[in-house]
């Protein structure tokens, strides 16, 4: 990790592609705020949401209290059920989760 970013790469699902190495390797470097939001729309696709506190170890309290702020806003909509210290998407949230997520790319950076 090189000042909090990130390298991610992918190759082919293709075992013949991999092999031949026909298929380029995709990459890049994902910087803490790219991460942050990742965290909550990846996060916020299981079952068990989105836990504040792991959050906060990983990015730190202040670069996650704006999504905060978004996830009692959402909550407040009916979106969201969230407690302080898990967010989980409500049936309704499930059925716009697209845009639950976008809410959250949306959302300022400390």
């Amino acid at each position: 990790m090189k000042d909090g970013y990130v390298f991610r790469s992918t190759t082919t699902a293709d075992l013949n592609g991999y092999l031949a190495a026909s298929q380029p390797q995709e990459w890049e470097w994902l910087s803490p705020e790219r991460r942050h939001e990742e965290a909550w729309f990846l996060g916020l696709r299981l079952n068990a949401g989105v836990t504040v506190a792991a959050l906060e170890r990983e990015f730190g309290a202040a670069m996650i209290a704006p999504a905060l702020e978004t996830a009692q806003r959402l909550a407040a909509g009916g979106l969201l059920d969230f407690d302080g210290e898990t967010a989980v998407l409500t049936p309704r949230g499930r059925l716009l989760s697209n845009e639950v997520f976008q809410e959250f790319l949306a959302a300022p950076v400390a």
